[in-house]
């Protein structure tokens, strides 16, 4: 563990050792508040440890969702923190409140060219919930940090479409009040990442993402999650939104957690339409 630790503060030291600044890049900062009406439908939500995936009920219901995207650029330097909010819930038959959608996904990149399109970067994050096990903030979660190499071209700058790639070396820890023996080890190994995301007319954007981690210690314990999403404005505040989130997870040979179906696929899709206000 002290040696796959250096590892990552190495990369650190590296990303952000002095360097003469080419160009001084604008902040850049948008968003994206909107109150929804969502159909959702999900597979497999009972043998996931995707806490998103595993609160789902194929419902429709209402739902708040907001998405934050902080980028700073300074040639040879950038920096991109999102953050991405969703909470929905519905009344049943018994005049209770049921919990349909929830969600915390925060992520933070640094990344330093070496030169473009390659770059060395240190990433960080943390996956949780508003409210878990036994009605608790944040419980569970995972945090994570991780150092490596990629890619970023800028294939058609006018329509923002971007592929952007990475592989590296991973830290995280999950915590949780309903975690069984081993769930809390911190865990290392490589991660790859790749995105594609694209805005290809006023108001329409849409992107793809996938990402494997395996612990160094159970390299057959492979952790997938495959996201996408499209949103379509089609008024001043009207927004037609499209999402998916898929799961999969190998069984791993040490501390097997009960009532997961390893080797399975878990998803969520929802459709949502709602009222939203761009910044």
């Amino acid at each position: 563990m002290p040696a796959r630790v250096a590892i990552l503060v190495l990369g650190a030291g590296i990303l952000f050792a002095a360097d003469p600044v080419s160009a001084t890049g604008p902040w850049t900062v948008e968003g994206r508040m909107g109150v929804y009406l969502t159909s959702v439908m999900a597979s497999g939500e009972t043998g996931t440890r995707d806490q998103t995936i595993a609160d789902t009920t194929d419902t429709i219901s209402s739902m708040l969702k907001g998405l934050l995207k902080v980028v700073w650029d300074r040639t040879p330097h950038r920096i991109e923190q999102t953050i991405e909010a969703k909470y929905g819930r519905q009344r049943n038959a018994d005049g209770d409140w049921d919990e349909t959608t929830d969600l915390i996904e925060y992520r933070g990149v640094a990344q330093r060219s070496i030169p473009k399109p390659h770059y060395l970067y240190v990433g960080w994050g943390i996956d949780t919930v508003f409210t878990g096990v036994d009605n608790h903030f944040a419980d569970p979660g995972t945090g994570r940090i991780a150092a490596g190499y990629g890619q970023r071209h800028v294939l058609q700058p006018a329509k923002e479409r971007v592929l952007d790639a990475r592989v590296g070396v991973r830290a995280q820890k999950t915590w949780g009040s309903d975690l069984e023996t081993g769930e809390r080890d911190p865990e290392t190994g490589p991660e790859v990442i790749a995105r594609y995301e694209a805005k290809p007319w006023p108001g329409t954007g849409w992107f793809l993402q996938g990402e494997a981690f395996a612990e160094f210690d159970d390299m057959a314990h492979l952790q997938a999650l495959v996201t996408a999403g499209l949103a379509v404005k089609v008024g001043r505040t009207l927004t037609v939104d499209l999402s998916l989130r898929a799961a999969h997870e190998t069984r791993p040979y040490r501390d097997p957690v009960s009532g997961i179906d390893y080797n399975g696929w878990a998803w969520r899709q929802d459709t949502l339409v709602g009222l939203t206000w761009d910044f």
